[in-house]
C-alpha cells in the first residue's frame, strides 16, 4: 500500500487496494461491559479507504479560498507527481466568506451544529482549534463507560483505527517526511472551524458560528508509507457512532475503489449529510467511480478541486453524473499537528470547504434536512466555464448564495419523534404513561411535568421530574390531568409532547377507601 498524500512537490497517486476476507468478520468495541450492537459490523470483504491529501507546500501565507485578491501564484500539480502549469490567482474566485459572516451574524439563528471529522486523528490541543470540539456531556475522563455506549472516555470522539480514546498520535512525527500521522485530519478540522480573529493561525469557514467538531479517527498508519488508510469496519463504526452521538454532518475526505455494500447501506440509511472528496486521479468518475463520493444519494455531496484561477485542478477527479460541484482545494493553508500550519492540495481540502459551508447553513436555519441542504448547495453555485461538462452543477461553491436562498422544507425533519400512550395498572387506579422516542441518536434528557408546560420553561431550568434516558419507558401517575414530556437528544434537538390522563375511581374502590378510613377511626 502506498501512501495517499505527500509533502513537498510529490503528488498523490491514485492507488486503491482491497483486502479480501474469506469469512465474515464481526468487529466489537474492546470493553468489559456489555457492548451495544450498533458497533457490531459484519462484512464479507474489507474495502480499503485512504485520505486524499497531495502536498503540504508552505509557500502560501494567506487563504485565497476565503477571499481571493488575485495576488497568489503557484504551480499546478499533476496526478503523476510532476509540476504542471503555473496558476495565477484570479480576483473573486473564492467562496465569498467575508460577506457571509456579516449576513450570518445579522440573520442566522446560530444553533449548535455537530460536524463529525471521520479521518485520521485531530490535534485537539491545537492553539487555533481550542474550544471548537464537541464534548460528550454524559462521559467523564475516569476510565469508565459513563454513558453505556460501549466506549470508555470518549469525551471528544473516538479512535476506531486503534480502538482507543487517543485522538491524536503526538509521537508519530517523521523527520524525513516532516509530518505527523494525524496532519490530514487536523488540516480538515482547521479549514472548517479554526478560530477567527484571535491573532494567530487561520480563520475557519464557520467563523464565530456555534459549530462543534466531533473527532472520529478511522484512518491512520505509519509515516512515509501507509498514512491515512482505513477499512470498511472502522469507517462504518465511525459513521454509526457519529449518528448515535448527535452529528448532523460528516466530512469524508477519503475514498476507495469498489462499491462497498456495507458502507453504501450505512450511508443510504443515515439522516446525516455526507460531504465527500471525489479523489485525485485526474479521472472521469463516471467511468472510474471513487466511493463513497460516487454514491448518488440525496444525503451525499461529491466535491472536485478547483484552482485559484477557477480552473479544475489537474489532479482532481470529475464527472457530470458523480461529482456535484467544485470548491477550492489547491494550496490550502490550515492547521497541522503541534500548533503548526501548512498547505495541502487535493479534493481532501475541497470537501471541508463544503462541509464548513453546510455547517453554516444548518446553523443559519432552525431546522434543516440533508436532502434540503444538498439541494440548496447545488442550486446556488457560481457557474464556471472550466466546470461546464465536468461536474453536475457546472459551478463552484458560493456560501453567501446558500444562506440567502429561500428555504422551504420539502419534508418535516423527523430525526426525533415522540409517541405517548397510557396503560392501566393492575389492581390500582393509577395509570402508566408509555413514552416511545424514535431517533437514531442517544437521548441526554427526558423529563415529565404535571400540566401543559412550554418548551421554554423546560429550557430555563429543571422543570418536572427527571426520567431515564431510555428511548422506551413507562412512568406511573396517580392523578388525572395533563402531563408534558420533554425530550432532548445528542444533537440538541428538543421536543415537548402532552397527554391527557383520566383516572376514574370506581364505587368498589370508593367503598374500600371509606372502610379503610372507618377502621382507622375506630
Amino acid at each position: 500500500m502506498r501512501k495517499w498524500y505527500q509533502k513537498g512537490i510529490a503528488l498523490l497517486l491514485a492507488i486503491c487496494l482491497c483486502q479480501s476476507i474469506q469469512s465474515p468478520v464481526a468487529v466489537l468495541a474492546d470493553t468489559e461491559n456489555e457492548v451495544d450492537s450498533y458497533l457490531d459490523v459484519t462484512v464479507k470483504k474489507e474495502y480499503i479507504y485512504h485520505t486524499f491529501g497531495l502536498t503540504d507546500d508552505r509557500y502560501s501565507s494567506y487563504q485565497w479560498a476565503l477571499q481571493n485578491i488575485g495576488k497568489l501564484w503557484y504551480w499546478d500539480l499533476l496526478p503523476s507527481g510532476e509540476i504542471g502549469k503555473k496558476i495565477r490567482a484570479t480576483k473573486g474566485i473564492d467562496i465569498g466568506i467575508k460577506e457571509t459572516w456579516s449576513y450570518f451574524e445579522e440573520k442566522g439563528s446560530n444553533r449548535e451544529i455537530i460536524v463529525a471529522i471521520i479521518d485520521t486523528g485531530v490535534d485537539t490541543k491545537h492553539e487555533d482549534l481550542k474550544g471548537h470540539f464537541w464534548v460528550n456531556e454524559l462521559e467523564n475522563s475516569n476510565q469508565k463507560d459513563d454513558d453505556d455506549n460501549g466506549l470508555t472516555d470518549d469525551v471528544n470522539g473516538w479512535n476506531f483505527y486503534d480502538n482507543s480514546s487517543m485522538l491524536c498520535n503526538y509521537g508519530s512525527y517523521d523527520a524525513v517526511y516532516q509530518e505527523y500521522e494525524d496532519d490530514h485530519g487536523t488540516h480538515c478540522a482547521g479549514t472548517i472551524a479554526a478560530t477567527k480573529n484571535n491573532g494567530i493561525g487561520i480563520a475557519g469557514i464557520v467563523g464565530n458560528a456555534n459549530i462543534k467538531l466531533m473527532v472520529i479517527k478511522a484512518l491512520g498508519g505509519s509515516e512515509g508509507s501507509d498514512t491515512g488508510v482505513g477499512n470498511t469496519s472502522s469507517i462504518v463504526q465511525a459513521i454509526r457512532y457519529a449518528e448515535r452521538m448527535g452529528a448532523q454532518i460528516c466530512n469524508l475526505s477519503f475514498g476507495g475503489e469498489g462499491e462497498d455494500p456495507v458502507l453504501r447501506s450505512v450511508i443510504e440509511d443515515s439522516d446525516m449529510l455526507f460531504v465527500c472528496a471525489s479523489g485525485n486521479d485526474g479521472k472521469d468518475m463516471d467511468d472510474t467511480p471513487m466511493y463513497p463520493a460516487a454514491y448518488n444519494f440525496s444525503n451525499v455531496i461529491s466535491v472536485a478541486n478547483i484552482n485559484a484561477d477557477g480552473s479544475l485542478a489537474a489532479s482532481s477527479n470529475y464527472g457530470v453524473k458523480n461529482v456535484d460541484l467544485g470548491a477550492p482545494g489547491a494550496t490550502i493553508m490550515s492547521t497541522l499537528v503541534g500548533d503548526n500550519y501548512g498547505t495541502m492540495t487535493g479534493t481532501s481540502m475541497s470537501a471541508p470547504m463544503v462541509t464548513g459551508a453546510c455547517a453554516l447553513l444548518y446553523s443559519f436555519h432552525d431546522s434543516m434536512t440533508a436532502k434540503d441542504a444538498k439541494n440548496i448547495v447545488l442550486n446556488t453555485t457560481t457557474s464556471l466555464e472550466s466546470l461546464d461538462g465536468k461536474v453536475k452543477t457546472g459551478g463552484m461553491l458560493n456560501v453567501l448564495n446558500m444562506l440567502k436562498a429561500t428555504y422551504q422544507p420539502s419534508e418535516q425533519n423527523k430525526a426525533l419523534t415522540v409517541s405517548l400512550s397510557t396503560k392501566s395498572v393492575k389492581n390500582s387506579t393509577a395509570k402508566k404513561i408509555k413514552i416511545d422516542v424514535d431517533t437514531k441518536r442517544d437521548l441526554v434528557e427526558v423529563r415529565i411535568a404535571k400540566g401543559n408546560v412550554s418548551l421554554s420553561k423546560f429550557q430555563s431550568g429543571k422543570v418536572g421530574t427527571a426520567l431515564t434516558n431510555k428511548k422506551s419507558q413507562m412512568h406511573t401517575v396517580k392523578k388525572s390531568g395533563t402531563y408534558t414530556i420533554y425530550v432532548r437528544d445528542r444533537a440538541g434537538e428538543e421536543q415537548v409532547s402532552t397527554i391527557m390522563v383520566e383516572i376514574k375511581t370506581s364505587l368498589k374502590d370508593k367503598g374500600l377507601v371509606h372502610k379503610s378510613k372507618m377502621s382507622f377511626l375506630s
